[in-house]
């Protein structure tokens, strides 16, 4: 029963490493695929100028210096030898002009091009994740993960593909100059190659666990070296004591990080030099060398020009099956790899892939129909929640922190799905509606909004082309007139010295802005008086009504003084709606709402 449960063990190994051979190069076949669709001239001069070099370095350091002493052995006239130097330096000087212009110029422009292709493409497919991805560590693990190798793995990938041409070209063409002179060079050349692949494949997984576990690291490090130089940040560090909290963090993070390097880099160091003492050093330099040494002196079988021929092609033989070994385990490791950026590339959305679904109409009515929402720990965040909204209502939702409040927005805005339940847009549930039209029904006013450094015009329409008159009457209405005259003044100095750095009131009233310019049926502010005082919160919401008066509203406020107008109030609690009502009917009733209303207005 050992023998065989032994025999299986190893059948699932040899399977098992089967298919991680096959997995390794199917994904450097599919970067360097996207590589080929996104530059292809630059891939293909790549690979000719890779072949250039390895004609010309087989030429240089086997061929060029033999012939000369081969001449020489020859009688031939000194005329004759400086004419084939002069070609030849003549040729070769053109392919090191030619090699230089593409390394400086033409290589890194085609780079970056790549870099932001495979970027782009990153970025596109993050946009269209669900929501829901960014509520787990292991989501943001692997979009960092990814955001490192999409911006140098593809490179790597075209660099590993041609340094694999190129040691291959040149060790077969320098075999072939020599194989005549000495076939045993070329054996031991072999052996010291079969050695190093072997030694390689062995620091192979080493080499990914460690690039891992420091990418990880460097993830926390970035994290808080943006909390010690971002300017959001810097009251805080300056009116706290959080700057030595973070420099303590970054401390222990950099010990980490150099006790990976210590016990991983230590174990990858000593194969590295068993590899090059084994291999390349005993066999090529030692053996070989004495092997042509007592060839030429002792047993007196080859000539002068053929010792330095076949000497020199040992050197470049051992040069390139370096190479060669070297590139296979990088071609293995960028296989193992480019599995990060895979993961994310295979992500697949069950919320915003819905793009054939049913466009949305104008609104009419917006039915909630017993909807419940669970967290992926199964805490309930929403319970049997139920109400319907009509074209033109206003309406609240209140409660205090923690009562779902904010769920019941994402759920609204279809970030989320729902539990069980369902959601109905003019009578249609919303999971049968296309995603970005239904959306499209709905402006929305966060408290944690963002401004971009970007135009004013373009902070206000959030796209690239504005209707600038259509801007500039946003801005009126917002009352920042002032802003009017700027639209193409650029927010915040980070990036443009002559930026323009608004007041805390300034960018609400922007943000605000953006609604009237969207102009959107529906309208859903969450919390976004938060950070303001109560006169300038009272101007707001007359801004908002006044101008918004035909709209639906729908907000969420912990200041009740604000919300008394709606023409009704949802209050919830524990992720469920207990009360609901005018602000009068809830008074009356004496309840929850009554009670918080009076110790806010106490």
């Amino acid at each position: 029963m050992k023998c065989i449960s032994y025999s299986k063990s190893c059948m699932d190994r040899r399977k098992s490493s089967r298919q991680k051979r096959k997995t390794i190069v199917r994904n450097n076949f599919y970067l360097f695929g996207k590589a080929m669709s996104a530059e292809p001239g630059f891939v293909v001069l790549s690979a000719l100028m890779r072949v250039v070099v390895s004609v010309r370095t087989s030429f240089l350091r086997v061929i060029f210096l033999a012939y000369i002493i081969s001449c020489m052995e020859q009688k031939k006239t000194l005329v004759f030898i400086l004419t084939f130097i002069g070609i030849s330096f003549l040729i070769v000087g053109v392919t090191y002009a030619v090699q230089s212009f593409f390394e400086n110029r033409y290589q890194p422009v085609c780079q970056e091009k790549l870099v932001q292709s495979l970027q782009r493409e990153l970025f596109e497919k993050m946009r269209t994740v669900d929501l829901q991805s960014y509520d787990t560590e292991s989501y943001y693990s692997a979009i960092t993960l990814a955001g490192e190798e999409c911006s140098k793995r593809a490179v790597q990938v075209v660099g590993n593909f041609l340094n694999l041409l190129e040691s291959v070209l040149t060790l077969a063409l320098t075999c072939v100059s020599v194989i005549g002179a000495d076939w045993i060079v070329p054996v031991v050349a072999a052996v010291s190659f079969g050695f190093s692949f072997w030694m390689n494949q062995k620091m192979v997984s080493g080499r990914i666990s460690y690039d891992t576990a420091v990418k990880l690291k460097e993830k926390e490090a970035s994290m808080l070296k943006r909390v010690l130089y971002l300017p959001e940040y810097a009251k805080d560090i300056r009116s706290s004591g959080m700057k030595q909290t973070v420099l303590e963090r970054y401390r222990k993070n950099t010990e980490e990080k150099a006790d990976l390097i210590r016990k991983q880099g230590g174990k990858i160091g000593r194969l590295t030099a068993l590899e090059t003492i084994g291999g390349s050093c005993l066999l090529i330099d030692f053996f070989a060398s004495l092997y042509l040494a007592v060839k030429t002196l002792v047993w007196n079988t080859m000539t002068a020009s053929g010792f330095v021929a076949v000497l020199n092609a040992c050197n470049q033989i051992q040069f390139s099956l370096e190479s060669l070994s070297a590139q296979i385990a990088v071609f293995a490791e960028n296989g193992t790899l480019i599995e990060r950026f895979r993961t994310v590339e295979n992500m697949e959305p069950e919320i915003e892939k819905k793009e054939h679904g049913q466009p949305a109409e104008p609104f009419e009515t917006l039915q909630v129909q017993d909807i419940c929402f669970q967290y992926e720990n199964n805490k309930f965040g929403l319970k049997n929640v139920r109400f319907e909204i009509k074209k033109g209502e206003k309406v609240a939702f209140v409660g205090e922190n923690g009562s779902g409040k904010t769920t019941l927005v994402k759920l609204l805005l279809r970030l989320y799905d729902c539990s069980s339940g369902e959601i109905l847009y003019n009578g249609t549930p919303v999971e049968k509606m296309n995603t970005r039209t239904y959306r499209s029904a709905y402006s929305t006013l966060f408290q944690d909004f963002n401004l971009y450094a970007a135009s004013v015009a373009e902070n206000v329409s959030m796209n690239q082309n504005p209707d600038l008159e259509k801007v500039r009457e946003a801005l009126i209405c917002a009352r920042i007139p002032k802003a009017s005259d700027l639209l193409d003044g650029i927010i915040s100095k980070e990036f443009c010295a002559d930026g323009i750095d608004f007041s805390g009131g300034e960018r609400q009233r922007i943000a605000l802005a953006r609604v009237f310019y969207e102009n959107h049926d529906i309208l859903i502010m969450d919390e976004p008086t938060a950070a303001m005082d109560i006169r300038f919160e009272k101007e707001f919401y007359d801004l908002v009504f006044s101008y918004l008066k035909d709209k639906t509203i729908l907000m969420i406020s912990h200041r009740l003084a604000s919300i008394t107008a709606c023409d009704r109030i949802f209050y919830m609690e524990n992720g469920s709606i207990t009360e609901q009502g005018t602000h009068q009917e809830l008074m009356e009733k004496q309840g929850k709402y009554a009670k918080l209303f009076l110790a806010q207005l106490n």
